[in-house]
Formats: C-alpha cells, sequence, structure tokens
C-alpha cells in the first residue's frame, strides 16, 4: 500500500515539473487601489490614507507577487485629500451682569469665540472672533439690588457749617437678589444741614483762644524746653461777624516758663582710672576705680545726686583694661623606664594648667599632646 502511495506522489512530482517546464516562469502583475477618503480629519495629525493591493495578472510558473491581493498599507493624508472641516465656534456669556432685574434693564455681555477655525476648504463661521453682544440677564445672575429707603428730617439746627439735622429712616423696598440695607427701619441719622435749609444767620462774631500745655520739651538748662499751644475755636462766626485770627488747630510756641520746666535730674559722670590695681591679674581680683564727678544740680524736682563730688567706687577690672595672662602648662611624665639603669624612651603628656586670657600668649602644646623623650636611669 505504502509503495502505490509512494508512486502516485513521484508522479505528481513529475507532472508538475512537466507543467513548469512547458510554462515560462512570469510574475505576477498587480497595482495599489487608494481610497477616495481619508480615515480621519487632518488637523488631528493622525489622518490615513487606506491603500489595496489588487493583482491584475496571476503569476505563472515558477513566477512570484510582491504582494499578496487584498494586502493594504497606510500613508499620510495628502492635503489635497484632506476632508473639509467646519470652523466651530459659540457665544461665551460673562459671569456678572449689570444693571437691574428689577428695571427689567439687566443684561450682560456675551463675546463669540472661535475653538477651531475652518480648514481644508470647510465652511468659515458666520460670526467674527471676538463679535460682542449685549444679552438678557438670566433671573438666577441677577446683581444685587440695595434696599431703597427715606429719611424724614427734623428742622435744622445751629447756624453756618455748623448746622445739622436729624432724621428717622424710613425702608421703603427691601434689598433684592442678596442686597442689604445700609440703615434699619427708624434708625435716627445725622448729616451737615443742606445750605439752602440753614436757619437764617446773625451776626456774630467768630471765638477761639490759645490752650498750652501743661507741659514742655527739652531741657531748660540748656534753653532748649519749649511750650506748645493749640488754637482752638469755640464759636465759629456766622453772618457778618469777624473771623478768628488764626485757624482751628494752629500750633505756636515759646520758651518755657520757669514753672513749667520738666524735671532735671543730677547730672554727673564716673571718671575711672587708665590701669587697674589690687592683684597682678584680673583672675586674682583685680579692680578698677572710679571717682564721682558732679556736672549739674537737680531742678524742678529732679532726682538727687547718688553721691557726692570726690567719692570714688571699685569695680570689677573690665576686659579691655585686664593685663594679658598668657597660658601656663607642664609637660608630665606618662610612661616612665621602670628598671634601675637603664636607658630608654619616655612619653610626655602636656597638660594645661591656666588657659590665655586678655590677649596673652598660647601655650607651646595642646593639652592632651605627647611628645618621646630620651631618658637614662641610674
Amino acid at each position: 500500500m505504502l509503495q502505490y502511495i509512494l508512486l502516485i506522489l513521484v508522479l505528481a512530482a513529475v507532472f508538475y515539473v512537466h507543467q513548469q517546464m512547458q510554462n515560462p516562469a512570469n510574475n505576477c502583475e498587480g497595482e495599489w487601489v487608494w481610497a477616495e477618503e481619508c480615515t480621519e480629519d487632518c488637523s488631528s495629525g493622525k489622518s490615513k490614507l487606506v491603500g489595496t493591493y489588487k493583482v491584475t495578472k496571476a503569476a505563472t510558473g515558477f513566477g512570484k507577487c510582491d504582494f499578496k491581493d487584498g494586502e493594504t498599507k497606510e500613508k499620510p493624508c495628502p492635503v489635497d485629500m484632506c476632508p473639509p472641516e467646519d470652523c466651530v465656534g459659540d457665544w461665551v456669556d460673562d459671569e456678572i451682569c449689570i444693571g437691574s432685574c428689577s428695571m427689567r434693564n439687566a443684561t450682560r455681555f456675551s463675546q463669540y469665540v472661535i475653538e477651531e477655525p475652518a480648514r481644508y476648504g470647510g465652511e468659515e463661521c458666520d460670526t467674527e472672533a471676538g463679535k460682542v453682544k449685549e444679552v438678557e440677564c438670566p433671573y438666577n445672575m441677577c446683581p444685587p439690588e440695595k434696599c431703597v429707603h427715606t429719611v424724614e428730617w427734623e428742622d435744622c439746627e445751629g447756624y453756618g457749617t455748623t448746622s445739622k439735622r436729624t432724621g428717622a429712616v424710613k425702608i421703603v423696598r427691601e434689598g433684592k437678589f442678596g442686597g442689604e440695607c445700609d440703615y434699619t427701619e427708624g434708625q435716627i441719622i445725622e448729616e451737615p444741614c443742606p445750605r439752602s435749609l440753614r436757619p437764617t444767620e446773625i451776626d456774630e462774631d467768630c471765638e477761639g483762644d490759645w490752650t498750652w500745655d501743661e507741659s514742655c520739651t527739652g531741657m531748660c538748662s540748656d534753653n532748649s524746653a519749649i511750650q506748645s499751644a493749640t488754637y482752638v475755636v469755640t464759636k465759629e462766626h456766622s453772618g457778618s461777624g469777624a473771623y478768628c485770627p488764626f485757624e482751628d488747630g494752629e500750633t505756636k510756641t515759646q520758651p518755657c516758663p520757669e514753672d513749667k520746666c520738666p524735671p532735671e535730674d543730677c547730672k554727673h559722670e564716673w571718671i575711672w582710672n587708665e590701669t587697674c590695681e589690687g592683684g597682678s591679674t584680673c583672675t586674682e581680683g583685680m579692680t578698677l576705680t572710679g571717682t564721682y564727678k558732679k556736672l549739674g544740680d537737680p531742678l524742678q524736682g529732679g532726682a538727687a545726686c547718688e553721691f557726692d563730688d570726690g567719692d570714688t567706687k571699685e569695680i570689677a577690672c573690665p576686659e579691655s583694661k585686664c593685663p594679658r595672662e598668657d597660658c601656663v602648662g607642664e609637660w608630665n611624665l606618662k610612661d616612665s623606664v621602670d628598671n634601675e639603669y637603664v636607658t630608654g624612651m619616655s612619653t610626655y603628656e602636656f597638660n594645661i594648667i591656666s588657659q590665655l586670657k586678655y590677649g596673652g600668649a598660647s601655650c607651646e602644646a595642646e593639652q592632651g599632646d605627647t611628645k618621646q623623650q630620651l631618658i637614662s636611669v641610674e
């Protein structure tokens, strides 16, 4: 059975070779057929044109095809094939209205905004970008309207610029759309009386006087003390009455009267010796001596002098006057030679007994420094 199958395969192969020899090798023929439209808008940057390969003549013999029938490929969409893209725009309304909804004149502005311009022959927007129009204000966006009030005024009192009047507030209409009232019902308010309503003025002269400060500034001992005064108008002129010679609030000064001089404490100074005494160093308790010198007596109840002229006192010597103190230290034997009659190296450690002060000299070594030294033990 197997022999028959092999015989059939061999005969088929011979027949195939014979047929190929009878037909010369020719490659197939074909062409790319491109779609009439691109995949999407070109403005997206992703638009493609799809092509499909169509075999127009099949291969013969041992010929072959470069592409399969129905195979596809893509390429960027040519500009002349980009589909038209219409302009996209709309009116954008302001968030705030102006005017009054109660008076039916509240409006807000709306501006035309183009989101996408027309491309590739698309239809243009019917309105120019940036155009503004006024539209009616929605009820929920009405501007706040303050309440409306009147005032029942009393007659004016007083004369001239000091004339005033008072009145009681009456609310005529409450606030709307979140508006508030400046006053409450029945509230009493006051304002300067309008010129046309002022009572007939009588001829009265202005009255005023200088009000002097109770105390002076500066010191009388050096003639720098002054006393200030402010002019206070106690009554305005009216009619053809005389004006005051000075403006209300005007100021002036004069040398301080003796009975108004401010207290001055005793004036003094301490004169300190050039050098400190009482020891060789500040660390050992040196002191500086000062002598009290009175420069002026107290005036107008000022504080008396604490010391008599020529009194002395001592204070701890200030660092600026302390004599310099050098660093003091010594080398101490750390590791010694224990055996007698032996010569060897021993270790010494530096110990600081007192640090330098007031600009003194440094020690020859730092605390804990070590050195080796040859030592002979006999």
